[in-house]
């Protein structure tokens, strides 16, 4: 039975004969199939979505690829940058609830909700460090109102590190400081300068 392989819905003709395993036959649509600056951002095998791919399953085992892609990765990114000012604006605004918590003693309810907040900033770093590499731009020495990018990224890993450090010692009273008085201007300032990084980066896919 013939191998059947899909990009975004659309059935292709890919000559397999030279590719043995699943990973090398995605190695081969990437670089004949796809065009200029398009990413693949999801695979399916045999109908089953797969995020980790089994670098040596034998193509023979598999009867269908489909692959999903994103034709213009810098756009994504602009769009996530816009859901990503929206997200820390209601995140500083929860800043002082949170700080509250520990101030009053309910610390595992607040410490539930600020591994929530580290993982969405973490997710936010990583989007940073995307767009740099989509864009090839130099985000960090953009200056924004008196002040890199780099600079602030290294305010808010400071902060965060400090948060840490403080639920090591179980000092909640200086973890709720640094959430309110710390974290929650910094993430105010980067809602607020987004639209300028944005416009950064539409220039850059012009």
């Amino acid at each position: 039975m013939a191998l059947i392989v899909t990009i975004n819905d659309n059935s292709v003709d890919i000559e397999i004969s030279d590719s043995d395993t699943v990973v090398s036959l995605i190695d081969k649509i990437s670089k004949t199939a796809l065009k200029q600056g398009e990413l693949i951002s999801r695979i399916s095998i045999d109908g089953e979505a797969s995020h980790n791919l089994p670098a040596d399953k034998p193509i023979s085992e598999i009867g269908r690829l489909d692959v999903v892609t994103i034709k213009n990765p810098l756009e994504e990114v602009i769009i996530l940058f816009g859901k990503m000012g929206m997200y820390l604006e209601s995140l500083s605004g929860g800043m002082g609830e949170m700080a509250d918590n520990f101030r009053m003693g309910s610390s595992e309810e607040a410490n539930s909700l600020l591994v929530q907040v580290v993982e969405g900033l973490s997710s936010f770093t990583s989007l940073l460090e995307s767009a740099v590499l989509v864009a090839r731009t130099d985000l960090a020495s953009l200056i924004v109102d008196g002040e890199s990018i780099k600079s602030r990224e290294e305010k808010l890993f400071a902060t965060l590190e400090d948060i840490r450090k403080g639920q090591e010692n179980l000092d909640w009273v200086t973890v709720a400081d640094l959430l309110e008085y710390e974290l929650t201007p910094i993430l105010e300032e980067w809602a607020t300068i987004l639209p300028s990084i944005t416009r950064e980066l539409q220039k850059s896919n012009n």
